[in-house]
């Protein structure tokens, strides 16, 4: 967090020095390298040292409490208890649908602890990229892509229309043979979706 927080404080300090060529004449590619200073982070912080402080702690506690989750499904017993990447390796290898579901479902529960933190931090972020220009922090992470982060939406549009005939006749595919080994009213959910475990 402390590590973190100097970086972040140094950085706001470089974006803040830039500032003073806001609306100066310069080369586009000048004007391109003062951008992407803005976007040398993906936790844009605000400038207040204390919010800057927080914001720090909260991400280094949110790493930490999802890098030990544990799900236990008797928290009296020990030996019941799985880590994160002991519910990965079911989902990637078992083929039993109530472990699967079991495991999904575990793997969810263990990031509720964070949601106080997490929503602390989403404003933290915002407020940052407030600060340094942007609407809010989607649109700071949009806006690297080397053009207007408002024509990101309709770019991706356009992309999605390309792939998704493809895509429709991949899920298709899936939930038919998921359909075959588990049953439909197991792998399929809300009318077609295949279930997310």
């Amino acid at each position: 967090a402390k590590a973190n927080e100097r970086w972040l404080t140094v950085l706001n300090g470089w974006i803040a020095q830039a500032g003073q060529y806001d609306g100066q004449p310069m080369s586009e590619d000048t004007k391109r390298q003062i951008h992407l200073l803005k976007l040398m982070t993906s936790m844009p912080a605000p400038r207040d040292p204390a919010k800057l402080s927080e914001l720090t702690r909260i991400a280094s506690r949110m790493e930490g409490a999802y890098g030990s989750g544990k799900y236990c499904t008797d928290e009296a017993n020990p030996q019941s208890c799985r880590q994160l990447g002991d519910l990965e390796q079911v989902l990637a290898r078992s083929r039993d649908y109530d472990k699967q579901l079991d495991a999904w479902q575990g793997w969810h529960g263990t990031t509720k602890p964070m949601r106080a933190d997490y929503e602390r931090f989403v404003s933290l972020v915002n407020e940052g990229a407030k600060e340094m220009g942007f609407a809010d922090a989607g649109q700071m992470w949009r806006s690297g892509y080397d053009m207007p982060a408002d024509q990101i939406g309709p770019e991706t549009d356009r992309l999605w229309d390309q792939v998704k005939p493809m895509y429709e006749q991949l899920h298709c595919y899936a939930r038919t043979k998921l359909d075959g080994t588990y049953g439909k009213d197991k792998a399929e959910v809300n009318g077609g979706l295949i279930a997310a475990h």
